[in-house]
């Protein structure tokens, strides 16, 4: 009897041993998984790095031969103070909105802007309404319209 109680724990000690080795070997095996992804991704960072790098140098070079091509560069388009300033001293001397946008060569709407915008700098008023203007009120009818059953609702 004590000589199967010993091999029964023998065999338990050896069926855990063998587990213990099993389980050792997948995290071997896991671990190795691991750094071949590391391995991958590493590569990938690198890969996006040449990417970016030759890409950032292709749009480069193309900007300057774009710039190359174009010749000078424009003027610097006017400051819009001034453009407000001629526009609000154009509505004092009488001209019209449609006028004014004809003459600035901008829209009838950034006119009138610009002239509410010089209107809150100086005081000077739009020689036309920004905003629609309100419909008017509805008038309340009076007894005397009033038929016969509505007098009677009141």
């Amino acid at each position: 009897m004590e000589q199967s109680f010993v091999f029964g724990i023998l065999a338990a000690l050896a069926s855990l041993a063998l587990l213990q080795a099993g389980l050792a070997w997948r995290v071997h095996r896991s671990a190795a998984r691991i750094a071949r992804f590391d391995d991958r991704l590493a590569h990938l960072g690198d890969a996006m790095g040449l990417l970016t790098e030759t890409s950032e140098m292709g749009f480069r070079s193309l900007a300057s031969e774009l710039e190359r091509r174009a010749g000078p560069t424009p003027a610097k388009p006017e400051s819009s103070r001034r453009s407000t300033e001629r526009v609000a001293a154009a509505s004092r001397r009488g001209r019209t909105v449609t006028d004014i946008a004809a003459a600035e060569k901008m829209s009838e709407g950034e006119v009138r802007l610009r002239l509410q915008l010089a209107g809150k700098e100086a005081g000077v008023a739009a020689d036309a309404p920004i905003t629609p203007k309100k419909a008017p009120a509805r008038k309340r009818p009076t007894r005397r319209s009033l038929t016969m059953t509505e007098a009677g609702r009141r």
